[in-house]
């Protein structure tokens, strides 16, 4: 289900009413990988529904250069939808420039949990640099944050962009 982070937060809502444990994660899903795969199942184990907040295009282009985001908003939105482990996914609108506040609260993504009003907040702090503002958010909002470690990283779509899988996948 793809809605506006406005509906999504009435939808969060009545799942809470019906007393369901609700998730939250967010970033950019690129390239959809095992890495991204793996941690959707994961954290799925830990509530009834997991939902999924996607930084918009501009934001990608500011945090991981002119070249990214390789799969528009649209087309990522529509591709992590269509995961089993994935209730519902929205857009992050504001543009963010993650450099900003590095390792405090950054005030765009404490708006958007505090008006999702998750249950539990995951990351990797594995495969996230910025999992401690995803910390101290969670604990600034009192809501659960769960890191979702893993014994290795399995890859990230940087990585497969830079090793010319994406070059790859295109001449296909």
């Amino acid at each position: 289900m793809i809605l506006s982070l406005f509906e999504a937060s009435k939808q969060v809502q009545e799942w809470k009413r019906q007393q369901k444990r609700v998730g939250f994660m967010t970033g950019c899903f690129d390239i959809l990988h095992m890495g991204h795969i793996t941690a959707f199942r994961e954290a799925k184990k830990f509530v009834d529904y997991l939902v999924i907040g996607l930084e918009n295009d501009q934001t990608i282009k500011i945090s991981k250069g002119e070249d990214r985001p390789l799969n528009k908003i649209d087309q990522r939105m529509e591709l992590v939808s269509e995961l089993r482990s994935i209730d519902l996914v929205f857009e992050i609108t504001d543009v963010v420039d993650y450099h900003d506040v590095p390792q405090e609260i950054h005030p765009v993504y404490l708006s958007v949990t505090s008006r999702l009003s998750p249950d539990v907040l995951f990351c990797s702090s594995v495969a996230d640099s910025f999992w401690k503002e995803k910390e101290n958010r969670a604990q600034a909002l009192g809501i659960d944050f769960f890191d979702l470690v893993f014994p290795s990283r399995v890859t990230s779509s940087t990585d497969l962009k830079n090793r010319g899988a994406i070059k790859m996948l295109n001449e296909l």
